[in-house]
């Protein structure tokens, strides 16, 4: 026969239940949650947890960087270059991690990747979507990509989520080796080129969309048809030096 636990007991186990949840209230507003600091964490704050010492505030970089994305910015090492400023205080991560805010509205892009945008933003032979392919309207499309672009302008990214991860807003500048692939492949294939993303919409994290180095290509048809147009989306891309991936569309990323 089991055993009966005594009521008092019971009622210590649920008071200190209670306790350890209320007291996790302050992490938890602030978006992380409270664990043993002996487990791996971006970032971990003192006096936010109910319990030892040990017992902290994990909240990661995700969560830490969003006054760093609300200012259109990207949290990275002050060692990488940053085509405006950096700002301390709005990311998670080391004291070298700082916010990198673009200068907004400024010619702060490369007249070399401008020119290849305005070639593209003027060619008949290049559709370029104006919404996102998930109907998220934010100005991170690729007309508003490539029209920021051809002004010296960064273009914007989007900054919702999706199945894949996290678009992590702010903006930047876009590359001229993505740039004179999308331009070289739709002025020379004979199918139709359809630009779904490049900066902007939703990609797992980290991707190479969201530093400017990346197209998504609508693929039409099916069958041999399909397959035929990724192959030659493909075949280019590797020509330029980048690796691609196909399936329900063609994704290129020069690095």
């Amino acid at each position: 026969m089991q055993a009966r636990r005594p009521l008092g007991s019971c009622a210590i186990i649920l008071f200190f239940i209670i306790q350890t949840a209320t007291g996790d209230t302050r992490c938890l507003r602030k978006g992380g949650k409270c664990q043993e600091n002996s487990i791996p964490c971006d970032n971990y704050q003192k006096g936010l947890c109910n319990g030892g010492r040990t017992r902290q505030c994990c909240i990661s970089n995700q969560v830490a960087d969003k006054p760093c994305r609300d200012k259109g910015g990207k949290c990275q090492q002050t060692s990488v270059s940053c085509r405006g400023t950096y700002t301390s205080g709005l990311c998670g991560g080391s004291a070298s991690r700082k916010c990198c805010v673009p200068q907004s509205g400024s010619a702060s892009c490369s007249a070399a990747a401008a020119a290849v945008a305005c070639k593209i933003k003027n060619s008949s032979k290049i559709t370029l979507l104006k919404i996102n392919p998930s109907q998220v309207k934010d100005g991170a499309d690729p007309y508003s990509n490539i029209r920021d672009a051809c002004a010296r302008k960064v273009a914007k990214r989007s900054s919702y989520k999706c199945r894949e991860g996290q678009a992590p807003g702010g903006s930047t500048c876009l590359d001229l080796k993505i740039l004179q692939y999308i331009y070289d492949l739709g002025t020379s294939t004979k199918y139709q080129v359809q630009v779904n993303a490049i900066a902007g919409a939703c990609h797992s994290n980290g991707s190479k969309h969201y530093d400017g180095k990346a197209v998504d290509f609508q693929l039409f048809g099916s069958g041999t048809a399909k397959d035929a147009q990724e192959k030659a989306f493909r075949d280019k891309c590797t020509k330029h030096k980048g690796w691609s991936h196909g399936g329900t569309h063609v994704h290129c990323q020069i690095v």
